[in-house]
This record gives C-alpha cells, structure tokens and sequence, in this order.
C-alpha cells in the first residue's frame, strides 16, 4: 500500500509528463525528431506530431536501460542519434540533475546548441538540428561564475567586461609573451642559458611558436600556473581569467594527453580550454593512433570551448575517431607569423641557399646526407642550418663562433654524494667530433658542416638569416617555415608525418626522402598553390581565434605583396 508521499509523487510526476508533451507539441516544429532523457518512461514518448526516442537509445530502438559512463559517453551517443536524424534533445525536470554531474556534456551542448524551452518546472529542451560552429554564429562563452558556484548552472552572459581585452592562462610549460617565462627580455647574457627551454641544446622550433601566438593574440594579462600548483591557484586562474590557451606542439601522439594532461588535471581548470596549433609525431607511413585516454582527455578540452586549431587533416581525421568535430585546421601559427593576409613567394635560384637540418638515425641520416650533397653541388654558397637535436654539431658552431663550450664529468662518491668535474672542450677537440658524428657524408658537405654552419638561441637570428637566401630545402619543419614565411621558396624534405600533413594542407612543394634518387630541379617548383592555401590559412585562423574570444593583430584588409622584410624586425615588439 502507498504512502501519502508516493501517492503525492506520482501525482506530481503524472502532471510533468502531461505539462511536458503539452510544451513539446506546442513548441517544437512538427515533423521532427525528439531525444527524451527518458529513464526508460515510454509516457514520455507520447507527444503529438513528433518522433520521440529514449535518450540513452538501444540500436533497436528500446531505452538503453544504463546511463552514460561519462561526459564523453553522453557526447558521443548525443552526437550518433543527432546523425541519425534527431532534431531536439529534452531534459525533463526529473532529469535536471545530468547538467551537474555530466558538466562537460553540459558545457557541449550550451556552446554548440541552441537553447529552444526553458521551463524551470518541467523542462529544458536543446535544438540540435545545426551546430552553431557550422554555421560561424557567434557563441556566447559560459560563465566562469556559475560553472565554478553551479549558480544559473545554465546562464550564458559573456563574462569579460565591454572593451576588455582577455587575459589568458597557461601551463608553464607552454608559455606565450615571448617564450622566455616571466621575463619579456632576452640579454645576451642569457644567451647560453634559455629560462623556458632550459641549457642549450634546445628546439628553437617551439620557441618560434610561442612567439607567434604571442604576437597574433591581443590581451589584458597573462597567468601562468605549474600543473602541480595547488587547488587555490588554480582558483585564482578561473576567478580572474577568460581563457587557458596551451601552446600547440607535435603532441598528438599515444600517451601524451593519458600523461600529461589528464582529466584530473584539466578538471581543475573551469574556464574554456583551448591548444592552438596542434600536430600529430607519427613515423613516415605509420598509421596514426590514440589511446582511450588521450581521447578521453581531447574530448573533456574541446567540450569546454568552441573549437581547438590543429596543423592538418590527418590530426583532424584522427581526432574524428574519437568522436570530436569542433576541429580548425589551421597548420601552425608561425605560417602566418608576418601577420599579413597575402604573401608572395620570390622566384628560386641556387645563388645563395639553405638546408634545415634534422638530427637522424639510419637509413634515414644517410639517405638526408645524400640529398644535402645533391643540394650543395648545385649552390653557389651553402649553409646548413642546425636548429634541434644536433648536439655536436651545435656545440662547434658555438665554439666557432666564440662561445665557451663546457661539459663536465660526474663521479657517485656515495648514493647521496656526487662530485663533478669541469671540461672545457677545445675547437679542435668539437671539430674532430663533428668529422667522426659525420663521417658518412661527403667530404665537401663535412666541410660545409665545419664551416658554414648556423645555430644560435635566438629566433630573430634565424629569420634574419634565412630571410636573405635565394633558396630553402630540409627537413627541419620550423626551420622551413621561418623561411617561407618571408616569401623564401622552400622544399620540404619529408620523414616523417607530421611534415606530410603540413605539405599537404600549405600545398608547398615537397619530396620524400625515401625517394628512390635524390634529386632537386627548382624549375619544376611551383609556390603559386601554397600562396593561395596561406589565403585560406589566414582566414581560418582569423575565424578561429574570434569564435574563442580570443582578440587578436591578424589584419582583414587584402594586400597585394607579402612585405617580409620587416618580419625578423617585428619581434622587437614583444621584446627580442
């Protein structure tokens, strides 16, 4: 026999399911197709002039009978039976309480969907017929305030005050301002000593990144937070920023998110998340892949915000495995590092060329030796540019150039005592290192490596350098665009697959190095695709950061020549 309380709580519950299909048949177009977060009730299906589904759904049409395991599974099933053709998504009253628990899943459809009913005591209903990514509508960004409180869990007021700029956050690792941590300038006393990248040897690559964002976005003020600070901290970044950027890299790879960024992690974070420029590091003809948890991580990212930028297509193909669209397919932000919405790519000739050098093993060491011989036979002068990995190499152009190069010797005294000796390393000592690490080449190109060799610590130094030759080839992916972002002509050496997605979404001329001959004819080159596609890049990335809020410097008027000649000057602006 029922109790006054049950008796009264089926009443209740008979009246919302009454008020519910009552709202639905007047407030939803006819002829469409409705998800009802249903907990299996088939009286919930019984509206008017409509399809209703359960919301979980078996294939075979029945309530799945579970609830979704995550966040991750309820985006995933939402986003199966939207391409099956369901219009509408229906919270019952009853059912409030899966925007609290599945905070992402929330966060998904209040920025990717409209808002269609909102009954406070009956129901909330989802219109999921367009995405407003898809259709380039402006979305209204939730607010830090009620996903961190739950007040007005569903409100959706911007939160930046008019005229504001954003301020910005991120990890420590993956600074912006000018690569260099808190410190904006670099004196050359700190030249050997690099406070973000650590002691050289280091990328310059991921150095030029940081630079480039830095120098796209517009904002108020920039947070930086170590992913082990403590809860307080991470307080203080969603109280007072718009926006956590996390700088792009070639981290699309197994393991790396299921590491580094964990869900436990990102969790802490309340304010939209978003990585701009992200590629894949895959082995040349490796089939790319993920682990569970990576996507498990990717999905939490990209449900908090409206869109990531990744590098090209296979990243984008990849990510759409596991169930993620909000995708840009921007490339690099150093493309576009001029800032320009044009550029023009000079005419190439073998007067005055470039390799981009990367450190590698065999075959493929040998097989880059070859083509950099074919490459120097043809030039006028020649010159290796080292920007990675090349530790020997490195260390003699620093010496070469009047650095003082040290190493030193450890020796255990006991588990807990350790003594250290100081070696100084003479030229002929590093240049004796450099002939043995490079004994398989050619004798002219080991001299080339002896003589005319380029590294350094700074980006401007490159660009300036690579900027005034008349031709670039390598397999260094950075090292080429800081040329080709200047109008240099440029041909990727290709080994591995983060360079083939990048060739193939900049449409620049490229060749694999595991061509059967090594062999380079710049007048079968064309650079008039890649013009065209850095055209479409710029746009893009323009699209991209002001559906993210992100103010930035890219110019919208068309200009009729790249004018790069300012570009290594530009970074005095952010304080090289």
């Amino acid at each position: 026999m029922l109790d006054a309380n049950s008796i009264r709580e089926q009443y209740e519950y008979r009246q919302l399911v009454l008020r519910l299909r009552r709202i639905l048949a007047e407030s939803l177009a006819p002829r469409t197709t409705v998800l009802v977060v249903s907990r299996g009730d088939d009286e919930l299906l019984q509206v008017t002039a409509r399809t209703v589904w359960h919301f979980p759904r078996a294939e075979n049409g029945a309530y799945a009978g579970h609830y979704p395991s995550d966040s991750g599974a309820a985006i995933r099933e939402l986003e199966h039976w939207r391409s099956k053709g369901a219009d509408y998504l229906v919270f019952p009253a009853t059912a409030f309480w899966w925007l609290e628990f599945y905070e992402t899943f929330r966060i998904h459809l209040e920025q990717y969907y409209t808002r269609a009913v909102l009954e406070s005591k009956t129901c909330l209903v989802f219109d999921i017929r367009k995405r407003k990514i898809e259709g380039h509508e402006t979305v209204t960004q939730v607010t830090i305030e009620s996903r961190r409180n739950g007040e007005d869990a569903l409100s959706s007021e911007p939160r930046s005050e008019p005229g504001r700029l954003p301020r910005l956050a991120s990890f420590s690792g993956h600074l912006l301002l000018d690569g260099h941590g808190r410190e904006i300038r670099t004196s050359h006393a700190r030249r050997d000593k690099h406070p973000y990248f650590g002691n050289w040897p280091y990328n310059v690559g991921d150095q030029f990144v940081s630079l480039a964002i830095a120098k796209h976005l517009r904002f108020e003020e920039f947070y930086s937070i170590d992913p082990g600070a403590p809860k307080m901290d991470f307080e203080a970044i969603n109280r007072e920023c718009d926006v956590f950027v996390i700088r792009g890299s070639n981290f699309i790879y197994p393991g790396f998110f299921a590491k580094y960024f964990t869900p436990g992690l990102l969790r802490k974070i309340k304010i939209p998340i978003v990585y701009i420029g992200a590629g894949i590091q895959f082995k040349l003809g490796e089939r790319p892949s993920l682990l569970p948890a990576d996507y498990e991580s990717l999905r939490y990212i990209h449900g908090s915000c409206v869109s990531c930028s990744v590098r090209g297509p296979i990243a984008a193909e990849l990510l759409s495995q596991g169930g993620i669209s909000n995708v840009r397919v921007t490339g690099c932000p150093t493309i576009i590092w001029s800032g320009r919405p044009e550029i023009k790519v000079q005419q190439p000739s073998w007067d005055n060329v470039g390799w981009t050098m990367t450190e590698m093993h065999s075959p493929l060491k040998e097989r880059q030796f070859d083509f950099m011989e074919v490459v120097r036979c043809q030039s006028g002068l020649f010159t290796v540019f080292a920007q990675g990995g090349e530790v020997v190499l490195q260390e003699h152009i620093l010496c070469r150039n009047g650095h003082i190069t040290e190493g030193r010797i450890d020796e255990a005294l006991s588990p807990t005592l350790r003594k250290s000796i100081r070696v100084v390393k003479s030229p002929s000592q590093l240049a004796s290192s450099v002939a043995y690490h490079y004994s398989d080449a050619a004798p002219g190109l080991r001299e080339s490596l002896l003589k005319r060799s380029f590294f350094s610590n700074s980006v401007a130094d490159y660009l300036n350098s690579l900027g005034k030759l008349s031709f670039v080839c390598g397999t260094r992916l950075h090292g080429n665009i800081m040329a080709l972002c200047q109008g240099v002509p440029t041909l990727f050496v290709l080994h591995d697959e983060r360079l083939v997605e990048m060739t193939q979404l900049m449409r620049v001329p490229s060749v694999s190095i595991c061509s059967e001959k090594a062999r380079i004819d710049i007048a079968q080159y064309d650079w008039q695709p890649f013009e065209s596609a850095y055209r479409e890049i710029y746009a893009t990335f323009v699209r991209f950061f002001e559906e993210n809020g992100l103010a930035h410097n890219l110019k919208q008027e068309p200009v009729t020549t790249a004018g790069c000649q300012e570009v290594a000057g530009s970074l005095e602006t952010i304080g090289i």
